[in-house]
This record gives structure tokens, C-alpha cells and sequence, in this order.
């Protein structure tokens, strides 16, 4: 299975709906793909959106979806800052 993971709270500003439009291209060319939106937030705009694009996609909470976080990063790393804050392990 092919998966795309992403990572983010739900808030405008991160665009999530720009990754759904091309997912829903993505999954047309690999049906078996599957999307996971990790982050705070009721998600509930984007499930829409992804229902209505007829995408695979699943949505979890950050804190029991990751156990561990690795990230190499250059500057202000935002997914680094809330893992820390939310008490999982880097």
C-alpha cells in the first residue's frame, strides 16, 4: 500500500485542502494510495472535501497516532515543536 502522511493542526493557513485536491489525482493514478492527516482538530472540513473527491483518507489525533517523531530540519521546525509539546518521544 502506498501512503501519504501528513502532519499539522487543522487551520486554514496549512493548506490542507490544496493536498486533497491532488491527492484525489494522486489516487486516480494509484488506487491503493491512502492519505493520514495526523494533528488537533475536528478535521471536519476536509472530511467533507475528501468524501466529496471520493478519497481514501484516514484522520488521527496526534498524541496516540505517534509514538516516536524523526525530523531533520534546518531552522524553526513547527511538527518538532508540537511533538515536543505534546509529550512524544524525538
Amino acid at each position: 500500500m502506498r501512503c501519504l502522511l501528513s502532519m499539522g493542526r487543522e487551520d486554514d493557513v496549512k493548506g490542507f485542502w490544496h493536498m486533497l485536491k491532488i491527492f484525489s489525482l494522486v489516487q486516480k493514478r494509484i488506487p491503493e494510495a491512502r492519505l493520514i492527516l495526523v494533528g488537533e482538530g475536528s478535521f471536519e472540513e476536509y472530511k467533507k472535501l475528501a468524501e466529496n473527491l471520493g478519497i481514501r483518507y484516514e484522520i488521527l489525533p496526534i498524541q496516540p497516532a505517534v509514538d516516536a517523531l524523526a525530523e531533520q530540519f534546518a531552522g524553526v521546525n513547527l511538527p518538532l515543536s508540537d511533538a515536543v509539546l505534546n509529550h512524544i518521544n524525538i
